[in-house]
């Protein structure tokens, strides 16, 4: 059932604030967010609206839907797919490298 459907989400794992921050992040843990799951519904939105004007794309879309048969969603495919491969990136922890504190006292 797609309402059932998750997708897996890897959330960032706490930090204690004693200390150092890893040198290196998952990328998901940076994109994965509720705007991403929210941006499926506007590929959705998309595929529905240029369906039936472009023989390639609609091709595309049924190949992708058959190779994914838990899901009738597009977006919610692309989403999953995408966090699956941004998964295995390691990047630098450029979170680490934004200032915490602010001002001249701090």
């Amino acid at each position: 059932n797609e309402k059932n459907l998750i997708l897996d989400p890897v959330l960032p794992k706490s930090t204690p604030p004693d200390t150092e921050p890893p040198s290196q992040i998952n990328l998901r843990q940076v994109i994965d967010s509720e705007l991403l799951q929210q941006s499926s519904k506007i590929v959705d939105a998309l595929v529905d609206l240029t369906s039936g004007y472009n023989d390639f794309v609609d091709q595309q879309v049924d190949k992708l839907l058959a190779s994914n048969p838990e899901s009738t969603s597009v977006g919610r495919i692309a989403v999953s797919k995408l966090l699956q491969l941004v998964g295995q990136a390691e990047v630098p922890n450029f979170i680490a490298q934004i200032p915490s504190k602010k001002g001249i006292l701090g």
